[in-house]
């Protein structure tokens, strides 16, 4: 059976976590882009289909 060891899960935790903050991070910056990009009409503006004069 596997033996689990907490310590060895907290340091392999500690040394990835630049690479957990940076995935965060885009993350938050993708939503937020999102949001923005609903709440200033962007979306509204984006999904209208062409009109002919």
């Amino acid at each position: 059976m596997w033996d689990f060891s907490i310590r060895r899960t907290i340091g392999i935790l500690a040394r990835t976590m630049p690479f957990i903050l940076m995935r965060m991070a885009i993350y938050f910056v993708i939503t937020l882009a999102f949001i923005l990009a609903t709440g200033t009409g962007i979306g509204y503006g984006e999904g209208q289909a062409p009109t002919t004069r």
